[in-house]
């Protein structure tokens, strides 16, 4: 985990750690600072009476009065972690955070916003005012109690050990049998700083048995294909993954995080009035209808209760001496300078898509400095570095070549920048096209001739077909070690199954997703390690009434 060497008040990057990461690739960790890890709780906190909470804030919000001169309040989230936050097909942002965040805005009588921010980079929004607060599966810990002020905690989450089926691990007794084993996290979670922490300072576990990943989906990728041996994630998302077949739960438990909407130091205005409206969800079973819809939970058991605001003891440690130049990076979204969204393209038209946007942080770009890919369709488009410098406060237009699929379709690529040390900031910047159809060439109409009428016949219904949106590949071409995203999107009547295979040069095929079905819409990271030649993906969706259709696509290994 690498950290900022120089911030002394704002050990940002670090401090924020919970719910999204890095690259793909598995790599191990260098030290991360210890982080105090917080009591345990039961998954689930206790059902109790109806509450009232009151408290008359002593000091001025600047917070709070920005906010009701605008009638809106802007949510910081990150929009990668099921069923948390995430996307939806339509390119909404959606899960129990955004639902929650929207009935809180719709009590308090404003107007909600939520801006999709990286989530290392939450902290800094907060405290240079981009968003008024922040709502992402965000654990309480006492570090970020440093830096951060917290709403109650609207939710106490487990954590889940994954193991391949058949892996021959058995259930986990203590958090000590990881030791042995090759552990996958998501980079910068709380699982990360935990077993660091836990494990690996205390002389438990190898450091390079500890293995980061951008995002979750990265490592159970991973652990199905024998490249991690087990990962800890959040028991909501795990259970995601369970549901598609050919992994198990070896452990739980290990790790109780409390979840709570994270706000700018000294908001204390903000503050009670959210804690007074998440009670009042609470009291009115709003709370019990999220939960159930959101994270499967059925309303007769004990949904999360607004708990009085948890203040986690910080051990007392000397405090660090400021070094003198200092510095956070922080970006805004501008404007699009081209291509704005929805724009129509012809099938395979190249395209440079351009953002403006800010620096808001303290730190000077460079060169060091880069946009990358982060998630949806990457049309051929590839990492930028910044060209020259850029001062705090200066606004910047950087750009993608890009090219838009051969199918038609709606398209939409997540990109987000990332300063020297590749750690992710700022605002996640999107690029959004249609691909149109061709037109097919007139044909001569026929002119009507005099037949004798015909007995009409009863038309037998003709049943629904298989609807592939897209199947396209990130890349056409690419060098060996690169990764190549497929993503995928497709309906039908009474599914029966949709499975992705690759095909290798040699001819012999490989079930991908752990041979598992995929998911209606979504996308899957190949790593190239094999050697050069074509590779050729295929989408096969079978249904019991519209037959079965396969997909294909290839890719180059140079």
């Amino acid at each position: 985990m690498k950290i900022h060497p120089i911030y002394p008040l704002l050990l940002l990057v670090t401090i924020i750690a919970s719910a999204c990461g890095a690259q793909p690739t598995p790599m191990p960790l260098p030290a991360a600072s210890p982080t105090t890890v917080p009591p345990t709780a039961t998954e689930m906190p206790a059902q109790t009476p109806t509450q009232t909470f009151t408290q008359t804030p002593t000091t001025v919000d600047p917070v709070w009065d920005r906010i009701q001169s605008t009638g809106r309040i802007v949510f910081g989230t990150s929009a990668d972690y099921a069923p948390f936050e995430y996307y939806d097909g339509n390119y909404q942002i959606v899960g129990f955070d955004p639902a929650l965040a929207r009935e809180l805005g719709a009590r308090l009588g404003l107007q909600v916003e939520l801006e999709d921010i990286a989530f290392e980079g939450l902290p800094v929004s907060l405290q240079t005012g981009q968003v008024d607060a922040a709502i992402a599966a965000i654990s309480v810990t006492p570090t970020r109690q440093e830096i951060m002020d917290f709403s109650n905690v609207y939710y106490s989450g487990q954590d889940m050990v994954l193991a391949r089926q058949g892996s021959g691990i058995g259930k986990l007794a203590a958090p000590t049998q990881l030791g042995q084993y090759r552990v996958g996290v998501e980079r910068g979670s709380v699982y990360q700083s935990w077993i660091q922490n836990s494990l690996i300072d205390t002389g438990l576990m190898s450091q390079g048995n500890l293995f980061a990943y951008e995002k979750p989906e990265h490592a159970v990728r991973d652990l199905r294909e024998n490249r991690v041996d087990v990962v800890v994630m959040g028991l909501l998302p795990a259970k995601e993954y369970l549901l598609r077949g050919g992994l198990e739960s070896v452990a739980q438990g290990f790790n109780t995080q409390l979840f709570a909407i994270a706000l700018p130091k000294g908001a204390q205005t903000l503050q009670t009035r959210l804690n007074e409206a998440l009670i009042q969800l609470q009291n009115d079973g709003t709370m019990a209808r999220l939960t159930n819809q959101y994270l499967n939970i059925d309303q007769n058991q004990a949904a999360p209760i607004p708990l009085p605001t948890v203040i986690i003891p910080v051990p007392a440690v000397p405090t660090p001496t400021a070094p003198p130049n200092y510095c956070y990076d922080g970006m805004d979204f501008v404007a699009d300078v081209t291509v704005p969204d929805n724009t129509v393209m012809d099938p395979g038209q190249d395209f440079d898509k351009f953002w403006r946007i800010r620096n808001t942080g303290t730190c000077t770009w460079n060169d060091s400095y880069r946009i990358d890919f982060v998630q949806g369709d990457k049309m051929n488009g590839d990492r930028q570095q910044v060209k020259g410098t850029v001062r705090p406060g200066q606004t910047y237009d950087i750009g993608i070549d890009q090219t838009a699929p051969n199918e038609p379709g709606k398209y939409r690529g997540i990109w987000q920048m990332e300063n020297g040390q590749r750690i992710p900031f700022g605002t996640r910047l999107t690029v959004k096209i249609k691909v149109q159809g061709v037109e097919p060439p007139p044909t001569a109409v026929p002119q009507p001739t005099a037949v004798p009428p015909v007995p009409e016949q009863p038309i037998e219904p003709v049943p629904p077909a298989i609807t592939v949106d897209y199947f396209n590949a990130s890349a056409n071409s690419v060098s060996q070690g690169d990764i190549v995203t497929i993503s995928w999107s497709f309906s039908g009547p009474g599914l029966a199954f949709a499975r992705l295979t690759r095909t290798n040069p040699d001819g012999s095929q490989t079930e991908l997703n752990g041979g598992a079905d995929v998911d209606l819409q979504g996308s899957y990271d190949d790593f190239m390690a094999g050697g050069p030649g074509t590779y050729t993906y295929s989408l096969t969706v079978a249904t019991e009434g519209a037959g079965t259709i396969v997909k294909t696509i290839s890719v180059t290994v140079q």
